[in-house]
């Protein structure tokens, strides 16, 4: 794993722009899009509202209404629960990361599906992770990590040399906690091709194709 270049943007436009232009340069190979957003909604939620009324009630649990299946592996297995996509303004990221992955697709006339077997790929394509599964995989989840630069500090301490950061990546990573996001995000995107995150069991599959599937390790044996 090797960071070239770190970079946040203030508006969509500029993430458009970059994010093409990385994907359409010459020497550009398959990529990997990781993205700290949900990319699909409870199942469950979709039908029970399609024919709702208002005033009705819904005879369902909370847990399976507003979470999705991988919401509920990660905590089962890394003891971190996702916010829920169905209840929580976590909504709105997703919103936008869908519609950013179809803004990429009609700029770079690329198809980037979600990738669905751990491994190298053979096409562009992306991927859901949760930054703080990439820590709790590891053993490092700890509560603020990333609030202070004090504590961003000890964290990127923490996983070296896991995550190798030129000290200018270090500096930028302690002053913004959405750049350590992000090189967390590659982190669990270096676990996916190297097969190390577990795919959905295959009795699964119908329902997780649908809401989505966050791709993050098993705690250390």
């Amino acid at each position: 794993l090797e960071f070239l270049h770190l970079t946040t943007a203030a508006h969509w436009d500029g993430i458009d722009q970059q994010i093409t232009a990385w994907l359409t340069q010459e020497s550009a190979g398959p990529a990997l899009l990781c993205l700290d957003a949900p990319l699909g909604w409870p199942r469950p939620l979709g039908e029970a509202l399609a024919g709702h009324q208002a005033g009705q009630g819904l005879p369902l649990a909370a847990d399976r209404l507003f979470s999705r299946i991988t919401d509920l592996d990660i905590a089962r297995r890394l003891g971190k629960r996702p916010m829920e996509v169905g209840a929580n303004t976590i909504a709105r990221v997703a919103l936008a990361a869908v519609n950013l992955l179809d803004r990429l697709r009609a700029g770079t006339g690329r198809h980037i599906p979600l990738a669905w077997a751990p491994g190298p790929l053979d096409e562009t394509a992306a991927i859901e992770v949760y930054p703080a599964a990439a820590l709790a995989c590891r053993g490092l989840l700890r509560p603020g990590y990333k609030k202070t630069a004090a504590d961003r500090a000890a964290m990127l301490a923490a996983l070296e040399p896991q995550l190798p950061l030129a000290p200018q990546w270090q500096d930028a990573c302690r002053r913004s906690e959405h750049l350590l996001d992000a090189c967390l995000c590659c982190l669990a995107g270096s676990d996916f091709l190297q097969g190390l995150a577990p795919a959905p069991p295959p009795e699964l599959w119908p329902v997780v194709r649908q809401e989505g599937w966050i791709w993050a390790r098993d705690l250390p044996a």
